[in-house]
């Protein structure tokens, strides 16, 4: 009797410990699943493995390294290591090779590899105990290693809308740059200088995002004016220039009723990236800070790339005659907390632009 009541208590506590851990999966999953961005998917698996593994209280697990496998390369994506230089190199860690080998999760002794892989990533995580995995543990690993691939797809996916999004922006900018005559690198510059200036003012990674992504729709209401007002080889006179402006409400019109963020943002940029700091801008004259910010960024970033790029009307300007004109119109045609940001960090724009030349 008291050896069945033993095995009976025995089997009750397996039942427990196995119901705790399944809600642990469960619980671990639905916060990867929540995660849109590799690098925040990341930081929440590796949480998610530490709340997993610590079933016992007596069980102490350390999540060492985070990986990502590409090509034959292991890069580190996140480390529990304080001292660089501690961070193990993969290339020599035996249990990693194996990993990648096997393609599949890898259990030795006191030490774990979970290899989570599909079509653009292979994320590699590295962990230490001090005892030796149960077969409960290690089907639970398993268990929470396919529910990783799977929100990893779901990263991929999100990756390439994001992508072919950002392809469209940068094909439809190129396609109003090619019929006004200027090259498509126009674009592009424009787009990552509006991206580092909002990252300089401290805007968030998904603001920067949205900005370099809509930015390339600053001059789509240029589809609109005319051929012989827009490439017009000489100065336009005051009723070809009314006409020429109406190409900032013409964009707004396009994009403003969208349901897509993005999309909305591109319809702000059009609007007011022609509005001045001085209120002489057009199309609604605003002044100061009642110009959106979208605008602000984009009016500096546009006028910069302008000025150093050959026209129709113009041939490129240097770099210090480009600075000149922007510093003496710093709070007249533009914001100057802008301006300074791009004079205290000219050699990050001079990267882009030599990035992207025409």
């Amino acid at each position: 009797l008291i050896r069945a009541s033993l095995r009976s208590y025995r089997d009750i506590i397996s039942l427990q410990r196995n119901k705790r851990g399944l809600e642990k999966v469960i619980q671990a999953s639905k916060g990867i699943f929540e995660k849109i961005a590799l690098e925040t998917f990341v930081e929440g698996a590796l949480e998610q493995l530490t709340a997993l593994l610590e079933l016992e209280d007596t069980t102490i697990y350390n999540i060492k390294h985070a990986y990502e496998l590409k090509n034959t390369e292991l890069e580190v994506l996140h480390s529990t290591a304080t001292d660089k230089h501690a961070i193990t190199t993969p290339s020599s860690d035996a249990i990693l090779q194996e990993a990648i080998r096997e393609k599949s999760n890898i259990y030795h002794e006191t030490e774990v590899v979970i290899y989570c892989k599909n079509p653009r990533h292979n994320l590699i995580f590295h962990i230490e105990g001090t005892q030796e995995l149960s077969e409960v543990d290690i089907h639970l690993l398993n268990l929470f290693t396919e529910n990783i691939v799977v929100a990893l797809e779901n990263i991929r996916l999100n990756e390439v809308i994001e992508d072919n999004q950002k392809e469209i922006m940068y094909r439809l900018g190129e396609v109003v740059e090619s019929r006004s005559k200027e090259s498509g690198s126009h674009v592009k510059r424009v787009a990552n200088y509006t991206a580092l200036l909002a990252k300089l003012m401290g805007m968030d990674s998904d603001q920067v995002e949205t900005l370099k992504q809509a930015s390339p729709l600053h001059d789509i209401g240029k589809v609109g004016i005319p051929d012989a007002v827009l490439n017009k080889p000489a100065k336009l006179d005051a009723d070809e220039w009314a006409i020429m402006q109406t190409h900032a409400k013409l964009g707004y019109d396009m994009l403003c009723d969208s349901d897509i963020p993005l999309l909305r943002t591109g319809a702000a940029i059009a609007m007011y990236h022609h509005e001045k700091w001085d209120g002489s801008g057009y199309p609604n004259g605003l002044k100061g800070e009642d110009i959106p910010i979208e605008g602000r960024l984009t009016a500096l970033a546009d006028v910069f790339d302008a000025l150093g790029s050959k026209r129709c009307y113009k041939e490129p300007w240097g770099i210090e005659n480009i600075m000149d004109l922007i510093n003496s119109e710093s709070g007249k045609h533009f914001d100057p907390n802008l301006v300074k940001l791009l004079n205290d960090n000219l050699e990050e724009f001079m990267v882009i632009r030599r990035k992207y030349i025409d």
